[in-house]
């Protein structure tokens, strides 16, 4: 394994759920073209919502959040985004999947197609979601899990 996936498991030592967002390309409400800015902002919103969901106000008093690892791909035409997602170890996952369903149809940015996965292979997983390599990666929303 390269030391890209060797870091991000090191950030996301144990994900639990691996997602796939697409996002719509343009918006009328907007008017504006999707890029990566946008798509950037889009799951900064998605992920901080998905914290407060899971966390409450743990998330404001305490600092709580979930490991997250993000990548965007094909930046250039359909974008689409990969996460990898450690929760908390007494999450219920299909809680937290009916949650993510949610937060998707909401978001003003994302498109109906989307994947949730269990995952089981987690060096697999994050070789996968960083085959673009490390400028594919999203910082602002990539962190390690608190507590």
């Amino acid at each position: 394994m390269t030391s890209l996936p060797m870091y991000l498991l090191e950030i996301c030592p144990d994900p639990s759920l691996f997602l796939t967002i697409t996002f719509v390309q343009s918006s009328r409400r907007y008017k504006t073209l999707l890029n990566e800015a946008v798509a950037e902002k889009a799951l900064q919103w998605f992920i901080c919502r998905l914290n407060k969901a899971i966390f409450g106000h743990g998330v404001k008093r305490k600092g709580f959040k979930c490991g997250v690892v993000t990548f965007l791909e094909n930046r250039t035409s359909n974008i689409h985004a990969h996460l990898a997602l450690q929760l908390p170890s007494n999450s219920e996952i299909g809680l937290i999947k009916l949650t993510i369903q949610d937060l998707i149809r909401k978001g003003n940015w994302f498109d109906k197609e989307y994947d949730i996965q269990s995952c089981y292979f987690k060096e697999g997983l994050m070789e996968y979601i960083a085959k673009e390599g490390q400028d594919s990666m999203i910082v602002s929303c990539t962190h390690k899990a608190l507590p």
